[in-house]
């Protein structure tokens, strides 16, 4: 509840819990309320396709970046805002990283660059 509370009041939020405890509720219930993208961060590639598989099962459109991914065409998706979730592992979220620096360095905007779904996404960790 303070997690969600902290999302209300727009302010940052931490959460370190343990499993089963509801994360999930923390990333899921803005992605629903929302159109923005929300990024999750997670070490365990198992666990992202296990969420996206649930999440689609429940008609929201999610999706996992990372080497375990066998569809070469879900990150240009994800980078045209077609998922509601977006599950990065720690290697794809620095890629990012390092795109996002190099876009800064060319001038041009995030928008021209990314898209305008990444221009204001939520990012949970």
């Amino acid at each position: 509840m303070e997690a969600l509370g902290a999302w209300f009041s727009q302010q940052d939020c931490l959460v370190l819990a343990a499993t089963w405890s509801g994360k999930s509720l923390c990333f899921q219930l803005p992605a629903l309320l929302t159109r923005k993208v929300v990024v999750v961060i997670s070490p365990l590639i198992s666990l992202m396709h296990d969420q996206c598989l649930k999440l689609s099962k429940h008609g929201i459109s999610a999706c996992f970046l990372g080497s375990g991914q066998p569809d070469n065409t879900v990150e240009k998706k994800a980078m045209n805002g077609m998922y509601s979730v977006v599950y990065v592992c720690l290697e794809t979220l620095l890629s990012f990283h390092c795109l996002m620096r190099c876009i800064m360095h060319t001038n041009k905007s995030t928008s021209e660059a990314c898209g305008e779904p990444w221009n204001s996404f939520i990012c949970h960790r």
